[in-house]
């Protein structure tokens, strides 16, 4: 039953890791664009390619939440 409880933490670890990290990433490339007006479209595809790897992450997060709360309500 521990092992129910620690795959919950780290699914939403690794979650809440991915979504920062896409944080972290979409402010670098508005400064990219900021100071770069005139490659906006090469950037526009990098923002567009941060868009699958958010979801993964609140999908990841949601699952370990899941995972958590099936633990709490069968012990």
């Amino acid at each position: 039953m521990h092992y129910f409880f620690i795959s919950g933490i780290i699914l939403i670890f690794i979650g809440i890791s991915l979504i920062f990290f896409v944080i972290y990433n979409a402010f670098k490339i508005k400064k990219m664009i900021n100071e770069n007006q005139n490659q906006n479209q090469k950037n526009n595809l990098r923002l567009q390619k941060l868009l699958p790897l958010n979801l993964v992450g609140l999908f990841l997060s949601f699952i370990g939440m899941m995972i958590l709360i099936l633990f709490f309500i069968l012990s």
